[in-house]
């Protein structure tokens, strides 16, 4: 669930695992269990995706919507 959801990221970015750890305040191997499924992340991970590469942790979470924030669009001001 939340492994898939990390190779997605690092797809996407560019990252490879030891890039996204260094990101994520974790070790490597931290990342391989996550994106293995054997590890949940962190809220210091949640906080960190959303902080350094803007991801949506809804997404992140439930798989639905946007996968950065920068996709959402501000609802319009009249």
């Amino acid at each position: 669930m939340y492994g898939e959801r990390l190779k997605t990221i690092r797809s996407l970015t560019g990252l490879k695992q030891k890039d996204l750890a260094e990101i994520l305040g974790v070790s490597g191997a931290a990342i391989s269990k996550l994106e293995a499924d054997i590890n949940a992340p962190s809220a210091s991970i949640h906080a960190n995706l959303l902080l350094y590469l803007n991801v949506n942790l809804n997404w992140f979470i439930t798989g639905k919507g946007s996968i950065f924030l920068d996709e959402i669009s501000a609802p319009d001001k009249h």
